[in-house]
């Protein structure tokens, strides 16, 4: 009967299992299976980074040998196999989230889903692992429709869960080609960070900082942000508003990528020394922008700022305002509070100018610019990128780069500082010297 032994190895001890390989094939061992071994996890899937130690166990030790990966598609696969030589793979985990991982052809998920719910009949299941494997097939798909992700929580019998499978691909089928191309492609950019955030806590190499006198815990700092933006609320802190009533020209996704900079400049407030009392204006309840800041995980009820459906017009004295334009003939030197500095909520492609500063003006309103000409300047371009055409600068800021920026410039009263700490290098400004 032919023998085949599990071996346990890590990137620091190759030698060691080279041994026991050979040691285990005089024995009479005729197959083996490697296997990662770590501090928190007996069986951990190899990874990319530990091909080159299955390679030189797999050329000293003439015996054939399976490896246990993880990796999530056929080509990865055909590449380790090619890599490192091994007569084949196991993939348990990988399987229990994708079970077509070795079709040539990946079907649709909906069509795996669907496999898979029949076998419960076949074979009963209970709904709680049902739910498990659901959202390892198409958690991704369901998290893009907030009301489905919600509701399947929820269900308790195999029929709701198939009812909500069909809801989820009427849904999909609604998709345009480039929002279905799109959402696949972020579903794979997720895994791909997973997946690296998994390797690193296995093989130790995240950076654990060292605890002082001074270090504080998670849960105190936690409650110390709490405290001071509460505190922002409660007293004559400076005043910052987003004004969300000029989102009706915006794409679908644009105002995607609105909801992901209003929960950045959010968590930036929270963390800030100095925060400021954030007004978030205009904020339709079940607007489009409401609904996918939910779908994206922010939580209204929660945060701490102040949600409102008017506008800033109806919650501030027209006197007190200073609406924020790139196109303001007027240079922000100071900030004064007294005054709301509204940002207007604003993700534009196309760059229209004058936008934000006819709008202002159309209602009376003071405007102002950030001083970035006055601290700033393109950085040099060499001649040969010149000559390309590959030097070209979007300078247009963010809604959260923009309060940013202000928040920077609220802790430090110091506008070098703030711009050259907030301005992406991408944007090719630089300071003044």
């Amino acid at each position: 009967m032919p023998i085949m032994c599990k071996l346990p190895f890590n990137w620091q001890t190759t030698d060691e299992a080279v041994e026991r390989g050979k040691s285990l094939h005089k024995v009479g061992c005729e197959l083996l299976l490697l296997h990662k071994h770590s501090a928190e996890k007996i069986n951990a899937s190899i990874s990319k980074k530990d091909w080159d130690s299955v390679k030189v166990i797999r050329e000293s030790v003439s015996l054939p040998i399976i490896v246990d990966v993880g990796l999530s598609s056929k080509w990865e696969v055909d590449e380790c196999i090619e890599y490192t030589g091994v007569q084949g793979v196991t993939a348990s985990e990988s399987l229990e989230g994708n079970p077509s991982l070795f079709c040539k052809k990946q079907p649709p998920v909906l069509d795996v889903v669907r496999q898979y719910l029949e076998l419960c009949k076949v074979h009963p299941t209970s709904i709680s692992n049902i739910k498990h494997h659901i959202n390892g097939f198409c958690g991704f798909y369901l998290s893009r429709f907030h009301d489905l992700s919600t509701s399947l929580k929820e269900v308790q019998s195999l029929e709701g869960i198939e009812q909500l499978m069909e809801e989820l691909g009427e849904n999909i089928s609604k998709l345009s080609g480039k929002e279905l191309k799109s959402l696949t492609s972020l579903r794979r950019k997720k895994e791909w960070r997973k997946r690296g955030r998994d390797r690193k806590k296995e093989e130790g190499t995240k950076v654990v900082k060292e605890r002082d006198e001074n270090h504080i815990p998670k849960i105190v700092l936690k409650k110390l942000q709490k405290e001071r933006v509460g505190n922002a609320m409660k007293s004559d802190a400076q005043r910052v508003a987003i004004d969300f009533t000029v989102i009706d020209c915006m794409l679908n996704k644009e105002i995607s990528k609105l909801a992901g900079q209003l929960m950045r400049l959010y968590g930036c407030n929270m963390k800030s020394t100095s925060p400021v009392h954030l007004y978030l204006t205009g904020l339709e309840t079940g607007g489009v922008v409401y609904r996918e800041c939910e779908r994206q995980s922010f939580d209204f009820t929660k945060i701490l700022a102040s949600v409102s459906e008017k506008s800033y017009l109806t919650l501030f004295d027209a006197d007190d305002v200073v609406y924020l334009t790139p196109d303001s003939p007027n240079v922000l030197d100071q900030l004064n509070k007294d005054k709301v500095y509204i940002i207007g909520g604003l993700v534009d492609h196309q760059v229209r100018k004058d936008k934000t500063k006819s709008l202002a003006e159309e209602k009376g309103l003071c405007t102002a610019r950030l001083p970035i000409d006055k601290y700033m300047e393109l950085k040099d371009i060499s001649p040969k990128k010149k000559k390309s055409g590959k030097h070209a600068f979007s300078i247009v800021l963010s809604v959260n780069q923009v309060f940013e920026i202000l928040l920077k410039f609220h802790e430090t009263q110091d506008w070098r500082q703030a711009l050259g700490t907030c301005v992406p290098q991408r944007k090719g400004l630089v300071l003044k010297t």
